[in-house]
């Protein structure tokens, strides 16, 4: 290997040593990750990873940055309005480290390209837009036909969830209980409820401020920040072979109102609190 590259590759995270064994940090540097969607959450996971020391990304989205993403999304700049956030994340992935091989796919992700949007990898992380449920169903579907971890963490409100999808565990279907034959609107709130079910959020961020028409929700900053964390260091955990917890498992954060829980759910959103939860917010949100 080039000697440069080598003298940067040490430089750059030498101080992730003592937190992260020269095993480990080998590992990460091998890695593919691929990131779906490069809004709020992933493109902090664009970030974190290249921060973290991984060399190897494939990032995807369709959209251009403007000025409404300013509040949260990591490549949103005056500068950077309307140009796509691809190439703009490739940019700054680069400019972190100037050897990182990334793929970009222009165009999201989609039934033509997902199969080499996913080859190679090691571990995926989920930052898909959170109405965008039919690609999020297609990302879960194939990375299980791949062989391939599925980390996705939402920001909520102040807070964070934080669920992991093994390919050979509980599905995402089986999880959320989400079915073909359902609207996009039950399916959104069959994600929503899944995502969160503690929900103690519920104190300052009720499901009205949710927009399911508009497809627009409140986010900020603060809990972005919070995902990366979260996603960072259960990606850190999967890439290099520790124990982390996976569906019907999973976490929420809320530093706002003080509280975390671990939450297991046996039958996902098909445990009777879970439907019971899924029928009062149909009947506030009217779906």
């Amino acid at each position: 290997m080039d000697q440069e590259r080598e003298n940067f590759y040490n430089e750059a995270f030498k101080r992730n040593k003592g937190l992260i064994s020269d095993e480990d940090q080998t590992k990460l540097r091998n890695a593919r990750v691929a990131i779906a969607g490069i809004g709020a959450a992933g493109g902090i996971y664009v970030t974190t990873m290249a921060r973290l020391g991984v060399e190897k990304m494939n990032i995807a989205d369709k959209d251009t940055f403007d000025t409404v993403n300013h509040n949260r999304q990591a490549g949103a700049f005056v500068s950077t309005k309307g140009q796509e956030k691809v190439s703009v994340m490739a940019k700054i992935a680069k400019d972190i480290n100037p050897y990182i091989d990334i793929r970009q796919f222009h165009e999201g992700i989609n039934e033509s390209n997902i199969d080499d949007f996913l080859k190679d990898v090691t571990v995926v992380l989920d930052g898909i837009d959170f109405f965008e449920i039919e690609a999020r169903l297609l990302l879960y579907r194939k990375a299980r036909e791949h062989n391939i971890t599925v980390i996705g963490s939402a920001p909520i409100g102040f807070g964070s969830s934080l669920t992991t999808f093994k390919p050979t565990g509980m599905t995402f279907e089986e999880y959320f209980d989400i079915k073909e034959n359902q609207s996009t609107e039950r399916k959104l709130l069959q994600f929503g409820i899944g995502l969160a079910p503690s929900l103690m959020q519920r104190s300052y961020y009720p499901m009205k401020v949710v927009n399911f028409k508009d497809k627009a929700a409140p986010s900020s900053i603060l809990s972005i920040v919070l995902v990366a964390n979260l996603t960072g260091t259960q990606a850190f955990k999967a890439i290099t072979g520790k124990e982390y917890f996976t569906a019907p498992w999973s976490l929420h954060f809320d530093p706002y109102v003080q509280k975390i829980k671990k939450i297991y759910l046996r039958n996902g959103n098909r445990k009777l609190i879970q439907r019971l939860k899924i029928w009062y917010v149909r009947r506030q949100a009217k779906i």
